[in-house]
């Protein structure tokens, strides 16, 4: 019993020590108090807190104008477009470059589908080579005439994208159909004994679907007419 009252006195002793060193401590580093902030100091806290709502203001004003503007662009996106409006964007997105590159490739196909055509109704058989040959070139033009409206269409204004889908899905359409019309093509003429009259029913076929964008575009006025005299394709584009 004497040992542990021993310990506790040592213990309680040392627990004193600690106690008076860290009096001693603070009585040597007494705790200063923050100073207080000079006039100048209290100016640019002011100022930082004009300069603060200054930008609030001018951000609150910016959305307002962009709220007002959206509301501007949609109002006039849900008006319907007059005839005059409709028509002169449909003749601006009807001259524009692409536009026109891919006018010239269009008629390219018309004419190695009307020539193809022609051989086929005078011969009644099929030359293998050269239906091969003329379906390929088709083909090859139809995909140049596919990028410049790709391009065309990733050129134009978001804007213009909207007035204009009814415009954009009819020319996708158009295309579609010209795509699987080529590809049962390439299948005729790539057959070992190709059917003469499947394979002229199929080009007059996309000859007839061409002729639809030529006729589409010439109710613009722009020109693109196509004439057959004599199994001779002549090509008349005012446009260019």
């Amino acid at each position: 019993m004497a040992g542990i009252l021993k310990k506790l006195s040592t213990l309680f002793a040392l627990s004193m020590i600690v106690a008076l060193c860290a009096a001693a401590a603070l009585a040597q580093n007494p705790k200063r108090p923050a100073p207080k902030p000079t006039t100048q100091q209290k100016g640019n806290v002011q100022k930082g807190d004009l300069d603060r709502d200054r930008d609030m203001d001018r951000d609150r004003d910016q959305d307002m104008d962009k709220d007002r503007d959206q509301d501007r662009d949609r109002d006039r996106l849900s008006r319907p477009m007059t005839a005059q409006e409709k028509d002169a964007m449909e003749r601006q997105m009807m001259q524009s470059r692409d536009h026109v590159l891919a006018a010239g490739y269009r008629q390219n196909m018309l004419n190695f589908a009307m020539n193809l055509r022609l051989r086929l109704e005078k011969s009644g058989a099929v030359d293998r080579g050269l239906a091969r040959m003329a379906v390929k070139e088709i083909k090859r033009n139809f995909q140049e005439m596919e990028k410049r409206h790709k391009n065309h269409k990733k050129e134009m204004g978001a804007e213009t994208r909207e007035r204009m889908s009814y415009m954009i899905r009819e020319m996708d359409e158009r295309q579609e159909r010209i795509r699987n019309t080529i590809r049962v093509l390439e299948n005729d003429a790539a057959a070992s004994s190709p059917d003469g009259r499947q394979m002229l029913m199929h080009v007059r076929q996309l000859e007839e679907q061409i002729r639809s964008m030529e006729e589409a575009r010439q109710q613009k006025n722009i020109g693109g007419s196509v004439s057959v005299t004599g199994g001779t394709a002549y090509v008349n584009l005012a446009i260019f």
